[in-house]
């Protein structure tokens, strides 16, 4: 049988295809599968069909921003008036009249852009700054505290006056937390947020304040809201909403306009009301004493002005309201005309809201018609201030660095130590105002909050009533006590003699300078005596002139144990109520109080058999001092 040769191909033929097949499998799966053998040309370049809409996206978007910002090369267009002109005046011409033409201006055919997104402002709600450190007075007065109105040309009505006359005069305790305000700090604030330099305004809506008491265990307890006393409040702003009106931008509805406006109105004319409240008129020679008032001063002079011959506690010299209404309007007109505007108002709405004048009085009726020209006046002056500050023309008077803004706490707990805490709550000049505001939301917001201040010295809301242990009979498990209480201007005293398990006080009359004879007054405490420590160990610290305090040794005592109502001990220690400052002041105050009531009694002319007071044999005891012995 033959022998057949079969060479290399031929061996490997079968290999060879199959190579072939895989790589145009290969080749297949790379263009068919995992590329794209489909691009498209845009704009120069070669893109697959996923990327074609961001290409032509994107190749739009530059031809539309290429387009808006073009700008016109502008046509330098010949003076034909100029041409014309001499052309009808030239040597040939018979018509030698004027001729006047408008003198051409170059133009521009507008280049239609497609309408974008609308631009925002650049307007940002400025951080209200916190005052300073505020200050604090503290003190007791009588006076007619009328009732909160919206207005502080409001009337109150008959009843409502005589309601206040047949109550008679409130006793209350006060403290007055004042605090200075940076304006230019402030100002700061409103130019990093791009406010128009006619919004640098501070317009007051609510000094807020805020009390924070001492714990029996000496450390703070918890912040808490003090109902500030003012005779005015400033009701609810409207609820503001911004609507999307579309390309021509967002906008508030036109109503809520409107009610804004007015309520602004309203805050604009009181605002001083509300950033420095005055304190109703004493029925007494008390006084309030403002802290910071070497500022406060200059707004109301006849409020701070020292009174004329101070006697504690003595009733100020009686003037008819008719009267007191006519010197206060001749001193209104008067700080009018000087452009003492902020006095001048105070005393007119002093005149309006007195109420022991009538309903109808002309007094009222030309203060109310003063009040105008005052206001008026201020806003003449405030625009007056915005064209010079448009113009570039200084004032001429410098501006204000600082203002003063305080608020009366009457609703503390006498005897409790606080320290204050003040914050001011401003009305946004952008409220309504959505063009300029990056946030169209914000012209929604009508108040912006203040960030708070730094708590206050601590201070002592002053008590009405003070009791002190000042003896004790263990023996007979009863002690002493003098109370001292504030009434009508003045402070009043009793002692008790209590035995373990009674009550402390009782109504008790005892001389007042407002009455003839003895005046009813109840001295009750609800502190009940439950014990008596006769070895209580007692460090005594007295304060020299200075007010350095020199502590002494330790030594024993006796001191008397009560309870409270809530279940709370109260000690009162016997050594310490000889060393009180405040004890001291008001036995002071008392004596001259007496003095006052009193007339001295003529000195006494000496008989001939009598030595002279204080001489060899007299019984005076050493003279000056046997008398103080037996005082």
């Amino acid at each position: 049988m033959a022998q057949f040769k079969i060479n290399i191909l031929e061996q490997h033929v079968e290999k060879l295809v199959a190579g072939l097949v895989g790589l145009l499998f290969l080749y297949v799966l790379l263009s068919f599968v995992a590329g794209t053998p489909n691009k498209v040309e845009v704009a120069g370049q070669m893109v697959t069909p996923g990327s074609i809409d961001e290409a032509v996206r994107g190749t739009a978007e530059r031809v539309l921003q290429t387009i808006q910002d073009a700008k016109h090369p502008g046509v330098e267009v010949p003076d034909y008036t100029a041409q014309l002109t001499e052309r009808i005046r030239g040597p040939y011409s018979q018509n030698k009249l004027p001729l006047i033409i408008a003198r051409a201006v170059s133009f521009g055919l507008p280049v239609p852009v497609v309408q974008g997104p609308r631009e925002a402002g650049r307007v940002v709600l400025a951080k209200i700054n916190a005052p300073d450190k505020p200050e604090a007075t503290l003190g007791r007065m009588s006076g007619f505290f009328p009732p909160r109105r919206i207005d502080y040309g409001d009337e109150l009505t008959e009843a409502e006056v005589q309601l206040m006359e047949l109550d008679g005069p409130t006793d209350r305790p006060w403290v007055t937390v004042a605090a200075r305000f940076d304006l230019r700090a402030q100002e700061k604030n409103f130019s990093d947020s791009d406010y128009q330099t006619n919004k640098w305004r501070v317009l007051p809506v609510e000094v807020v304040l805020q009390r924070q008491p001492r714990l029996e265990n000496g450390e703070w307890g918890a912040w808490e809201e003090v109902d500030e006393y003012s005779e005015y409040y400033m009701p609810a702003p409207p609820a503001l909403i911004v609507e999307d009106e579309g390309p021509e931008g967002f906008a508030v509805p036109e109503e809520q306009r409107d009610q804004l406006i007015k309520w602004k109105e309203m805050l604009e004319e009181n605002a001083i009301f509300i950033g420095r409240p005055p304190m109703p008129d004493p029925a007494y020679r008390t006084r309030w004493q403002p802290p910071l008032q070497g500022k406060l001063s200059d707004l109301y002079p006849d409020e701070f002005s020292p009174p004329k011959e101070v006697t504690s506690g003595a009733k100020a010299p009686r003037i008819s309201p008719v009267k007191q209404a006519q010197k206060d309007l001749e001193q209104a007109q008067k700080l009018f005309t000087e452009d003492k505007l902020a006095e001048a108002l105070a005393l007119a709405d002093k005149v309006i809201k007195n109420p022991k004048l009538p309903r109808r009085s002309k007094y009222k009726t030309q203060a109310q018609e003063l009040r105008e020209q005052i206001l008026k006046r201020q806003r003449e002056l405030e625009k007056q201030e915005i064209i010079k500050e448009s113009t570039g023309d200084e004032a001429t008077e410098p501006p204000l660095t600082e203002e003063i803004f305080f608020a009366h706490d009457t609703s503390g707990e006498p005897g409790t130590i606080y320290r204050y805490r003040q914050r001011l709550r401003v009305y946004n000049e952008y409220a309504m105002i959505t063009t300029r505001l990056k946030n169209p939301q914000d012209a929604t917001v009508v108040i912006l909050e203040g960030e708070w201040s730094e708590p206050s010295e601590p201070v002592r809301f002053p008590p009405m009533q003070l009791v002190y242990a000042t003896s004790a009979r263990v023996d007979k498990n009863e002690a002493r006590f003098d109370i001292y209480k504030w009434l009508k201007g003045e402070w009043v005293k009793s002692n008790f003699t209590t035995a373990i398990g009674e009550e402390i006080g009782e109504i008790r009359k005892v001389p007042h300078s407002q009455q003839k004879g003895n005046m009813e007054v109840d001295f009750s405490t609800d502190l009940v005596l439950v014990d008596i420590n006769p070895t209580r160990a007692f460090v005594p610290v007295r304060y020299d002139r200075a007010g350095t305090p020199q502590v002494g040794e330790q030594e024993e005592t006796v001191s008397a144990i009560c309870t409270t109502p809530t279940g709370m001990l109260k000690e009162f220690i016997l050594a310490a109520a000889k060393l009180d400052p405040i004890k001291r002041d008001i036995e002071k105050e008392m004596d001259e109080m007496k003095k006052s009531r009193k007339p001295a009694a003529p000195p006494e002319t000496p008989r001939e058999d009598r030595p002279p007071p204080g001489g060899a044999g007299g019984t005076g005891g050493g003279g000056g001092g046997g008398g103080r012995g037996r005082g």
